[in-house]
């Protein structure tokens, strides 16, 4: 695990007196941890992989990848994985930005629209016209 630490501050193009700052620690003490003088602690590790996105398994066990993938990579993964246009990627990174009590809102919001639409027999047929016809073009 040392010998990742040293290598991650090396990635990220840091000093140790620049690495150490982040951490909150003293230079010496990043030096040594860097030559295995010293343990790196649960709460060294969970501060580097909090500060700098790195995923714990690398710093631990060497396991890829380095960082974790950030939000970006992940909705272009869906993205990708669904081939979804603009607009829908648009809706899903607005979504998973908000907070959780506003996700709850506009669950609410949404499930007051289905509820409606499947209590109202004409807007229920002509929603189903509507899907079917634009599902088949």
């Amino acid at each position: 695990m040392q010998k990742r630490l040293k290598q991650l501050r090396q990635y990220l193009n840091m000093t140790q007196l620049e690495f150490a700052n982040k951490l909150g620690v003293g230079q010496s003490t990043l030096a040594m941890m860097e030559v295995s003088k010293r343990d790196i602690s649960e709460r060294h590790i969970k501060t580097i992989c909090a500060i700098f996105n790195v995923n714990e398994n690398w710093l631990r066990y060497g396991q890829e990848p380095m960082f974790n993938p950030n939000k970006e990579t992940v909705i272009d993964e869906i993205v990708n994985q669904y081939n979804l246009n603009d607009i829908d990627k648009a809706i899903l990174k607005v979504f998973i930005e908000l907070s959780p009590e506003k996700r709850e809102v506009f669950k609410q919001f949404a499930f007051s629209i289905v509820n409606t639409v499947l209590n109202d027999t004409t807007l229920f047929d002509e929603f189903k016209n509507d899907y079917y016809k634009n599902s088949s073009d």
